[in-house]
């Protein structure tokens, strides 16, 4: 706010302070993920006095739509709700009479402009003028000469204050002269004070106190929501020397951010996100109406006297329908808003094409232990009342309970050294929140991590270190591949293909102790693992990085190897031309049926593609004796003015004839070779068709 509008109000004569409510005691807090928090106040009140609850100016829409009363003693009952208005900066500044745009700065000028037509007391030293301000002059400015330079300099800016008194004296007093105004007329106090409270910078976060309104002396109980910073979770387990349950310790981070400090709060931390938004309710909103006019072009010289009706509705501010930011977009009161309340939107799980590849086996069934859903909301209830001052924070322990953690060396797929880590059940009773955690063994800190939601009975894999003395060699061959399925697309073939590899798993632990080792075998859910027949290999499967897991005990001062025999389903696509046909048509992985059709199939591609070739050397034919008929008919046509003998001319009729019956022929063995291909077509896709699109492969 200029400091010029803070020392003008500073000066209003401001009526008394309404008269003082208690604040209704904070007796139980319960804090949201979803960055609220439920206030539940409890105490005393008598009528005339009343009690408060003490707001920031920005939470007065989450107490108004929210307050519920919880109980009375006796026949006390609320009777209404009390605040100050929450008049939005620009309904304020239209209000007061000043500056409509919200980012035009509000000057000394620009008060005293707002207070033409108002009483006022005008302070110049001790000489005190009292009047109706009726105009604001200037700006002037004059040049002044600097008395120690002698060079002219500008000075500030001044304006002419032209005030009238009630006996008709007309005064004109410079500002650069006045040291206050002082507004005597109650109402437009009241309009400075409003624009004075929207304009500041720390309007959000003043008090604004709910003054609640009773009938009677009695006890009473009222609770609300309000913007609340959101508790976090911080977590610590204790591994154990030996084989055993571990220790896991929970403590939440809270936070007062209030100008209240918490005494004797019962705490309650909810493990849920129940839905909340935010609502403009507490300003005042208005309404747009149309302005009606007569039919006729009427006109009075005064037009209003000054010309009002917001300036004839140019440059006023304008409000929207759906000016409460729920529908639609507009301003209202000085409230924006548009698009509406978001409640989220459910999207659809995208499905891939059946049959892209063999389903070979589901690796995800080797999840040893699902979560449990605890249900929406778990509410930790901490045991001790809480003190806490404004403005300061607290970490509260919430969980102390042994919890099942196994230590463990971790391998992921593309990494050779082994990661220090730990397997983590949640064998508690609720919903774990997610956290940061650190680990402790071996009589201190060993390393941190992260741990995501857990549910009861549901496991995760952190990882908090590196291995320094366990190293993994991991060596793939593939032993076969076998097509087990195939389906034209145009002129593809889409092959559904089993692959059949060897994976040798060799673990050296050169530490002094024992230790489990996972491996992340970096599979599929698609895909099927026969461990070792003399065993020493578990399996299982890791949801959260979708991968199944190899697990092997290796003694200290040790070294393990075993293999497994992995099969995977996967798809190629290839050109359907007749080499590949003739592959497939023997391959032995296929079915019998599959193999003849396509051995059908083949057949009739290679008639239709010897056809052709014959239709080609017809052609060359063709074309050679129609060559041959050009030439015969030139000699015949150069002979007809020689007079030629009889013999000659009969001789190359006869060869015309000859060649006419040639083409004739090849001509009939074209059409033919043609009407071949047709069939061989016709065949070639009633032969796929008999290759069927769903059937089971043989053993492979």
């Amino acid at each position: 706010m200029p400091a010029l509008l803070i020392h003008l109000v500073a000066t209003l004569s401001w009526a008394a302070p309404p008269p003082h409510s208690d604040v209704l005691p904070l007796r139980k807090l319960r804090l949201y993920e979803t960055g609220v928090g439920y206030f539940e106040r409890r105490g005393g009140v008598q009528p005339g006095a009343g009690a408060s609850l003490p707001l920031p100016a920005s939470h007065l829409d989450d107490a108004l739509k929210t307050l519920v009363v919880l109980d009375s003693s006796g026949n006390t009952r609320v009777t209404g709700l009390q605040f100050a208005s929450a008049v939005s900066e620009t309904g304020a500044r239209a209000i007061a009479g000043l500056p409509a745009a919200a980012e035009q700065p509000v000057g000394y000028v620009d008060i005293l402009l707002s207070l033409k037509g108002s009483e006022v007391e005008v302070r110049r030293g001790a000489q005190r003028t009292r009047g109706t301000l009726v105009e604001v002059e200037g700006p002037f400015q004059r040049p002044q000469s600097n008395t120690e330079t002698k060079t002219p300099v500008n000075a500030e800016p001044w304006h002419a204050v032209v005030l009238v008194d009630e006996n008709g004296g007309v005064f004109r007093l410079r500002t650069d002269e006045i040291t206050a105004v002082q507004a005597l007329e109650r109402a437009a106090k009241g309009r400075l004070k409003l624009a004075a409270d929207a304009l500041s910078d720390q309007r959000a976060g003043r008090a604004n106190a709910l003054d609640v309104r009773v009938s009677s002396t009695g006890q009473i109980g009222l609770g609300y929501i309000a913007e609340s910073p959101v508790w976090r979770t911080t977590y610590r387990v204790v591994l154990p020397r030996e084989a055993g349950p571990g220790e896991l310790q929970a403590w939440a981070l809270v936070h007062n951010d209030t100008d209240e400090d918490w005494r004797k709060v019962m705490l309650e931390l909810a493990n849920g996100q129940p839905q909340s938004f935010l609502y403009p309710l507490a300003a005042p909103r208005y309404a747009w109406r149309d302005l009606a006019t007569p039919p006729e072009e009427l006109s009075t010289v005064p037009q209003l006297a000054g010309n009002s009706a917001d300036k004839m509705w140019d440059g006023g501010e304008s409000f929207g329908v759906g000016g409460l930011g729920i529908v639609g977009t507009g301003r209202g009161g000085g409230g924006t808003g548009s698009g509406s309340i978001g409640l989220g939107s459910v999207g659809t799980i995208g499905h891939g094409s059946a049959q892209m590849a063999p389903q070979v086996g589901d690796l995800a069934a080797l999840s040893q232990a699902e979560g449990e859903d605890s249900g929406a909301l778990f509410v930790y209830k901490i045991r001790d009342a809480l003190d806490l001052k404004a403005h300061h924070s607290a970490l509260v322990p919430i969980v102390q309970s042994p919890v099942e953690v196994e230590s463990i060396a971790w391998f992921t797929t593309d990494d050779a050294s082994a990661l220090s880590g730990a397997r983590v059940v949640n064998t508690t009773t609720q919903t774990l929140p997610a956290g940061v955690v650190a680990f402790f063994g071996d009589g201190g800190f060993i390393g941190e991590s992260a741990l995501n939601r857990l549910k009861p009975k549901q496991r995760q894999f952190l990882v908090f270190g590196h291995e320094q003395d366990v190293e993994l060699t991991d060596q793939t061959e593939q032993k076969s591949e076998a097509i087990v399925a195939i389906r034209r697309e145009g002129d593809q073939l889409r092959a559904q293909i089993i692959k059949t590899t060897q994976r040798t798993l060799q673990v050296d632990n050169r530490s002094g102790r024992s230790r489990t080792v996972y491996v992340t075998l970096g599979l599929g859910r698609n895909a099927k693992i026969e461990p070792p027949a003399n065993g020493g290999v578990r399996l299982d499967y890791d949801e959260e990085t979708s991968s199944a897991l190899a697990i092997m005990d290796v003694p200290s001062n040790d070294s393990v190897s075993r293999v497994l025999s992995i099969q995977t389903g996967a798809a190629r696509v290839e050109s359907a031309d007749s080499g590949n046909l003739a592959k497939l048509s023997k391959h032995k992985a296929l079915p019998q049926t599959v193999r003849t059709q396509l051995t059908a199939v083949l057949e009739h591609r290679r008639g239709r593609a010897a056809a052709q070739a014959a239709i080609g050397k017809l052609e060359v034919q063709i074309a050679r004796d129609n060559e041959v008929l050009v030439g015969l008919r030139k000699d015949l046509s150069a002979l007809s003015g020689a007079r030629p003998s009889g013999v000659i001319t009969k001789k190359i009729a006869r060869k015309m004839l000859d060649a006419e019956r040639e083409v004739e022929t090849a001509r009939e063995q074209v059409a033919q070779a043609r009407r071949e291909i047709e069939a061989a077509t016709q065949a070639e896709a009633a032969a796929w068709e008999k290759i069927p699109t769903q059937y089971t492969p043989p053993h492979v």
